[in-house]
């Protein structure tokens, strides 16, 4: 009896599963322009991890520098702060170098 239960009940989750599958598959047909993507993903899984953030994660922007500008008053504060921890900090690595 328990395991005619068992079976019944894996009937029902391959069931979930299988419409789970379906449901899924449509939403991916009717992505526009590129369709169903899961069986290039399956085909290609290093192209998983490209393709897997598309809408909960933001793109990547590389990180393009800014020059500085060399005047202290144009500066921001945060500028202010890294030029001077920068200037003290050489100050000291100076100092300690003139005591050995």
């Amino acid at each position: 009896m328990k395991l005619r239960k068992e079976r019944w009940l894996q009937k029902i989750e391959s069931v979930k599963i299988m419409k789970q599958k379906r449901k899924a598959e449509a939403k991916r047909k009717a992505t526009p322009v590129v369709g169903d993507m899961q069986p290039l993903m399956e085909a290609l899984p290093e192209l998983s991890d490209l393709t897997a953030g598309g809408r909960g994660r933001k793109p990547v922007k590389s990180h393009i520098a800014k020059a500085e500008p060399s005047d202290f008053c144009l500066m921001k504060q945060a500028q202010k702060h890294r030029l001077l921890w920068f200037q003290v900090t050489e100050e000291l690595e100076q100092c300690l170098d003139g005591l050995d």
